[in-house]
């Protein structure tokens, strides 16, 4: 099964799916963090198949979301994307299984699943992560901190059309 291995500022996450579309998905959303192996603080699997309901424990609903609805079982929690999907993550192995035959929603909920445990991991190193537009004019750069809809897309794409004499901030610095 093809294996993807990430290193996010010490924190170890592997994904690994028979999907060579979603793999290179995922690669690509994270190639900054690509690394030859790792030693896995999170792991991600991805099976293109329906999901099989009948086989989950009776629960009661934990947390209802206009995506999805979310069911606790011990150390577990299966999240239901409304019969399409679904992800069940381990809390004590800090392993996420998602199970659909949509590339796409798997993707999604992929992406989701790295950034939300990844965070609360960084966090505990006092590494935050924000959600703004880094932008650069001359030697100086800034962070535009903005809601969801608050404009950040409209003005990186405008920056990218070279309207502005603004430039979109290029400078990582690797802890």
């Amino acid at each position: 099964m093809p294996v993807s291995y990430f290193n996010f500022f010490g924190e170890g996450v592997v994904v690994e799916s028979p999907e060579e579309e979603f793999q290179n998905s995922i690669e690509h959303d994270f190639s900054y963090f690509l690394c030859s192996e790792a030693n896995p603080s999170l792991r991600v699997s991805f099976t293109k198949a329906r999901p099989n309901y009948d086989a989950l424990p009776e629960m009661t609903c934990s947390l209802a979301t206009p995506r999805n609805i979310c069911f606790s079982n011990g150390h577990c929690t299966y999240i239901d994307y409304f019969g399409l999907a679904l992800n069940s993550y381990d809390r004590r192995t800090n392993f996420s299984r998602i199970v659909t035959e949509d590339l796409e929603l798997a993707h999604e909920i992929a992406y989701l699943t790295v950034l939300s445990r990844l965070s609360e991991a960084l966090e505990r190193k006092r590494l935050h992560r924000i959600h703004g537009l880094g932008v650069e004019a001359g030697d100086k750069g800034t962070i535009i901190l903005l809601p969801s809809g608050g404009g950040k897309s409209t003005m990186a794409l405008a920056i990218l059309n070279k309207t502005t004499r603004f430039a979109l901030f290029r400078r990582i610095r690797r802890f």
